[in-house]
């Protein structure tokens, strides 16, 4: 299992994700042996099958706007249920950059503001 990058969109918007097999089982994530299966057959074959079940999934959106419909009412029953918590509380103050590094970004060779 993996992660992705959807955090706050799908408490906006109806969100759909696939899993498929795109590694051997077991591999350690974010290494050479992970890199080195990346054109394997068993791989291509995942990706491959992950693309098929996007562009159908598409494809029904498109066909079928009931699809959309009950996606927004599974969405919204969901929230209805469901109370958003937003681990970073609202009056944090974001440091820029001069507050992190003590300087101003112009100040950095091919840095700018």
């Amino acid at each position: 299992m993996g992660s992705t990058d959807q955090g706050n969109v799908s408490w906006i918007v109806p969100t759909l994700s696939f899993t498929v097999a795109t590694l051997a089982k077991g591999s350690p994530l974010h290494t050479w042996q992970v890199v080195c299966q990346t054109c394997t057959t068993t791989v291509m074959k995942g990706g491959l099958t992950a693309s098929k079940w996007m562009a159908a999934s598409a494809l029904d959106c498109l066909t079928k706007p009931e699809t959309i419909s009950e996606a927004w009412k599974e969405h919204n029953q969901y929230l209805a249920e469901t109370k958003y918590y937003h681990p970073i509380p609202a009056d944090l103050r974001v440091p820029s950059f001069k507050d992190l590094y003590g300087i101003e970004p112009e100040a950095v060779p091919g840095m700018k503001n």
